[in-house]
Parts: structure tokens; sequence; C-alpha cells
């Protein structure tokens, strides 16, 4: 039997990526499907004698009434996202836009956005906000702090005001951290802009700021949704989210059940999330485009 040349170049693809299909299915489409199924029942893997004993919505109902942690880190997590996307993409848009230009230093300032996408995000970036907070709080810069504040007339400083501090630097430190990919995608779209739309602008009598708003932002539409949806789904799993560990800990005590319930529920609050992020930008943009 001849076999076309178009056919052997598409068998020797699926042979090249075979691997990775199998490895796929083992490790990552089956236990999904399975956790999906541990969520309705309760069982103790660590017993192999155990029977799992079938529970219907009541893992989910715990989840949701009966652990306390859980739902407080949840919707603290929502809201941290809520807030942390648009600044994040916000940020990520100026820098983005600030690097476009030609400046001196503008490849050193390029490559510090983008040294938290080299390494290791997670435990480098716990490292260093633990640093930063451990600054704030001592005792020594506590002091040069309280004398600032001093000077600029703020009497009796407590400690609120060091702890709010901590807080707005651990924050800032987490926005910087968190917009290398996204300050990449958008240099990368605002460079793919052509120059012949700015000049049409610039012959239109179009300002700076009209041609930010009715060129820029049109043209790159696609990378503001990519970053968004990247961004939600990037917030709701990075390192320190309280309701991953929350998880990991029920796993940990052998809860298969709950654990699985607790992670498909929040599998469905991201998707929703993201869902609802997508249609709001599409609305916004189809309008763009009228």
């Amino acid at each position: 039997m001849k076999i076309s040349y178009r056919k052997k170049r598409s068998l020797r693809g699926y042979a090249f990526i075979s691997v990775w299909l199998l490895g796929t299915l083992l490790w990552f489409i089956i236990p999904v499907i399975s956790s999906a199924g541990y969520s309705f029942f309760e069982f103790n893997p660590s017993d192999r004698n155990a029977e799992r004993q079938w529970q219907g919505l009541d893992n989910y109902i715990y989840a949701f009434t009966a652990d306390a942690s859980y739902s407080e880190y949840l919707w603290k997590s929502v809201r941290e996202t809520a807030v942390m996307t648009p600044l994040i993409v916000i940020f990520s848009l100026f820098s983005a836009v600030l690097l476009n230009h030609k400046f001196k230093g503008r490849s050193f300032a390029a490559a510090v956005f983008f040294i938290p996408v080299i390494v290791a995000s997670g435990p480098v970036y716990n490292i260093i906000s633990d640093d930063i907070a451990k600054a704030v709080t001592d005792r020594s810069v506590s002091d040069i702090y309280e004398s600032f504040l001093i000077s600029a007339g703020i009497y009796d400083v407590n400690s609120s005001l060091l702890s709010l501090a901590e807080k707005l630097s651990s924050q800032a430190t987490e926005l910087i951290w968190y917009s290398g990919i996204q300050i990449l995608i958008f240099t990368v779209s605002l460079g793919m802009i052509p120059k012949s739309a700015e000049e049409i602008a610039l012959i239109e009598g179009a300002t700076s700021w009209e041609y930010f708003w009715k060129v820029v932002i049109p043209y790159i539409s696609p990378a503001i949704t990519a970053n968004i949806v990247f961004t939600v789904i990037n917030t709701f799993t990075y390192q320190n989210n309280k309701v991953i560990r929350r998880i990991l800990d029920m796993q940990a005590e052998w809860n298969y059940g709950k654990a699985s319930a607790m992670a498909w529920s929040y599998f469905i609050i991201v998707l929703v999330f993201t869902i609802l992020f997508i249609l709001i930008l599409k609305k916004i943009f189809s309008w763009e485009g009228e």
C-alpha cells in the first residue's frame, strides 16, 4: 500500500508527540477524571481494604459550609483576583508602552521586567517578599521610617502604619513580579503595529491620546484579552494561594473526597471568572471595532 508524502509527514508528527500524548493521558486526563469521581465519595486511599462511601454532594456542601477556612480563603482569593488582574494588566501595558520607545537603558529595563519569567517564580518570590517584609518591620528601618514621618509633621506613629507599609511593599513586589509575561506580550503586540498607522493618524491631526485609544488599543485587543485570561488564571493559582494550600492540606490528611470537591469547586469558580472576563472584553472590543 502506497502512502502519500503528506500522510507520511502526518504520521511522523503523531509519532513525535506520541510520548507527550501518552503522558497527558496517563498523568493528566485520567487523574482529572478520577478526581471528579473522588469528589462524590469518602474514602482513605492509605487503607486498601477500606470501601468507598457514597457522599453525593455532601463533600461540596462541607467545603462551603463546614470548612470555614476554605470559604474564607476562597472569597479572599476572588477579591484579590478582581483587584490584582486590572492592576497587573494596566501596569504591564504602561510598562510595555514605555519600553516601546527608544531611551538609554531600554534593554536593561526590559531585562529587569523579564527576570521573574526566567527564574523559578515560586521559591524565589517567597524569599524576596519575605526579605522585603522583614526589612520594613526591622527596628532600624522602622526608626528611619518613623523619623521621616515625624519630619513631615506626622506624630504618634503606631504599628498600623508599619503594617500598611509592609502590605504596600509586598503588593508592589507582587505586582511587578507577576507582570513579566504580560509585558512581553504587550511589547511584541505594540511592535507589530504598522508605522503607517501612526503616520496616517498624525496626518489626520490625531493627538497622542487619540492615537492610543483609537489605533493602539484596537490593534492590541487580542493581546489584552490573552493577558487578562492569563492573569486571572495565574492569580488564582499562584504560589502563595491559600485555597490551594488548604486543598493540599486536606489531601495530606487523606481526605481525598473533600480535597477533590474543593479542587473542582475552585476550578469551576476560576472557569466562570475567566468566561465572565472574556464576555466583558468581547463586548468592549466589539464596540471599539464598530
